[in-house]
């Protein structure tokens, strides 16, 4: 057994098994992740994200209600392997026996549709954390590919934010305009994920967060998920060298309490060479030794640093 506490920030995993109408414990090729997977990569909790890609504001509540109940039936009918993460008490069940932790997450606030309630909703159903847009714009605020409106969060975003904090929800700002991040750390009360970006200083992206994010966030007490997106990392065929890279970057600028990792599996379409599934952690923990990370650091980056947040935003 892995002595290491491994979380993932982000997965499309449940997306993919719900469009498929396959089951989470074991997903064919090219499938990077399952319930299999996960056990066999040591890893103890994992964010699975639900996703539909809405575009000009179109009507997308009930395909994420259909993903929800989907992922409810497959943590019931495979409670042996997961548990369903809903407070902090859930969390140390889940560590005494063993199973793994699973955050319901939902990736873009027009789930929501506008209406308050329901987020209130996703809520009572199981979901602890909500990443505010997608890349495009929503009625919370301005996705990352709008790229001239440098618009902020809305009235409804900032009502969003703030209902989040009282439920005791995590906020996600991975996707989120530069001006919405911003507003989000001013407004929230706790602290705040980019559930899966890289360092923008390493490679210029618009996904990637520049080094006055980076260090808003980490004096907001949140945390970044290095991600293994190809896109996000700046080279043609990158591979584990770089994800180190920016990991020894976002160390370097925000402190090793506030860095961790998301890896984006199954919402990747060319994984990362050496770490293509869920399987291979084992071999990113090896490759952090190598480049010379401490035993410490390696804890927090793998888990502590997302276990500790975790704990102080659920109820």
């Amino acid at each position: 057994m892995s002595p290491y506490y491994i979380v993932d920030a982000h997965c499309d995993t449940l997306s993919r098994a719900w469009k498929l109408g396959l089951d989470l414990l074991q997903l064919p090729s090219p499938a990077q992740c399952d319930l299999r997977r996960l056990q066999e990569g040591g890893v103890k909790l994992q964010f699975f994200a639900a996703f539909v890609k809405s575009r000009n504001y179109a009507p997308c509540l009930h395909p994420y209600l259909q993903q929800i109940e989907f992922f409810l039936q497959q943590v019931e009918k495979h409670h042996q392997w997961m548990h369903l993460v809903r407070s902090r008490t859930d969390l140390d069940q889940a560590q005494q026996t063993g199973q793994l932790a699973a955050v319901l997450s939902i990736e873009g606030g027009e789930a929501l549709e506008g209406d308050l309630t329901m987020l209130q909703l996703f809520y009572r159903l199981g979901v602890r954390a909500l990443g505010l847009t997608w890349n495009n714009r929503n009625a919370l605020a301005d996705g990352i590919r709008e790229k001239n409106s440098q618009g902020g969060l809305t009235d409804f975003g900032i009502s969003v934010v703030k209902e989040m904090n009282q439920l005791g929800m995590i906020i996600d700002v991975s996707h989120l305009a530069e001006a919405g991040f911003w507003d989000v750390l001013e407004i929230s009360q706790e602290p705040v994920i980019a559930s899966h970006s890289n360092c923008r200083d390493l490679h210029n992206h618009p996904r990637n967060l520049s080094d006055t994010q980076l260090k808003g966030l980490a004096q907001k007490g949140g945390i970044v998920g290095i991600t293994l997106v190809n896109e996000f990392l700046g080279s043609a065929s990158p591979g584990m060298e770089q994800v180190l890279d920016h990991l020894e970057h976002a160390v370097a600028v925000m402190g090793e309490d506030y860095v961790g990792l998301g890896t984006d599996f199954d919402g990747v379409e060319n994984p990362v060479l050496g770490i293509e599934e869920a399987t291979q952690w084992p071999r990113l923990i090896e490759a952090m030794h190598k480049r010379g990370f401490t035993e410490s650091m390696v804890h927090k980056i793998l888990g502590k640093n997302y276990l500790r947040l975790l704990k102080q935003i659920l109820k």
